[in-house]
C-alpha cells in the first residue's frame, strides 16, 4: 500500500557550480524567505503523496533528461526542474523582482505538479490563496516560536522566542517580559547579519538556569545564553 503524505518541505536550489564560479548569491539564500512564508499559510494538503518537494534551477542530470517532474512513493520525495529559459531569467533578476518571481515560480510549480496528479479545484484555489496571503504580509512574517517561549522556576521572568523572516534573511529574537510587565528585547543570532536560512534546527530546545535562559541546538549544544 502506497503511504500517501501531506505537502510539508518546500526548497528552491540552483546550479551551485555556477554561483560558485560567478560569485552569486545562491537561490536558496535568495528564496528561502518566500519558501518559508509561503509554506507557512499553506493549509494541510496532499499535493502528489510527497511531503517534500525541492525546485532546481539548474540542467537536469544525464539520467533524467527526459524528466521534469519526479517522485517517489517510497521515500516521499518530489523534485521539479524549471524549464531552460527561466534558469536564465532567474540569473538576470534585479533584487527587487526576485520575491515576486520567486513566488510565481512556486505557485506555477504547484499547480503543474496538481494537474499532473490530477489533484481536484481546491488544491488550485489553495494555492492562489496562499500566494495572496504571502503578497498581504509584504514577504515578510514574524513567528511565536512557543516550544522555545518559557517562564522562569521563580516566575520573575517570562522568555518570548520569535523568528522573523524576511528577504534579508531571518533573525531570532527573545522578548523578555519581567513581573511588572517590562520587556527587553535581546538578540539571539549567532551572527551580526540576519541568517541567509532557517535556524531551526540550530534553535532546538531552551531551559532557565537560575536567571540564565539558554537556548540549544537538536544536539544540546549551547546556541545562545540571556543573563537577566
Amino acid at each position: 500500500m502506497i503511504r500517501r503524505r501531506k505537502f510539508a518541505s518546500l526548497y528552491l536550489v540552483g546550479d551551485k557550480n555556477y554561483e560558485k564560479t560567478h560569485n552569486v548569491i545562491p537561490v536558496n539564500c535568495q528564496a528561502c524567505h518566500v519558501a518559508d512564508i509561503f509554506m507557512y499559510f499553506l493549509p494541510k494538503m496532499d499535493l502528489d503523496g510527497s511531503s517534500q518537494l525541492t525546485i532546481f534551477f539548474s540542467k537536469k542530470e544525464e539520467s533524467e533528461q527526459q524528466y521534469q517532474y519526479m517522485h517517489t512513493d517510497s521515500f516521499g520525495v518530489s523534485w521539479y526542474y524549471v524549464d531552460e529559459a527561466e534558469i536564465d531569467r532567474q540569473r538576470k533578476l534585479k533584487k527587487e523582482e526576485q520575491e515576486e518571481y520567486y513566488l510565481n515560480i512556486i505557485v506555477d510549480t504547484l499547480k503543474h505538479i496538481a494537474r499532473i496528479n490530477n489533484r481536484d479545484a481546491e488544491i488550485f484555489n489553495m494555492i492562489d490563496e496562499t500566494a495572496s496571503k504571502v503578497r498581504d504580509a509584504d514577504f515578510e512574517l514574524t513567528l511565536h516560536i512557543k516550544k522555545l517561549s518559557r517562564t522562569s522556576a521563580n516566575g520573575q521572568f517570562r522568555a518570548n522566542v520569535y523568528r522573523h523572516i524576511c528577504d534579508e534573511g531571518e533573525n531570532w529574537y527573545v522578548e523578555m517580559k519581567d513581573k511588572d510587565k517590562n520587556i527587553t528585547r535581546y538578540s539571539i543570532d549567532l551572527t551580526d547579519e540576519p541568517l541567509p536560512g532557517s535556524a531551526t534546527e540550530l534553535y532546538e530546545r531552551s531551559k532557565w538556569d537560575g536567571n540564565r535562559f539558554i537556548v540549544t541546538d537538536r544536539l544540546g549544544r549551547v546556541a545562545a545564553t540571556i543573563d537577566v
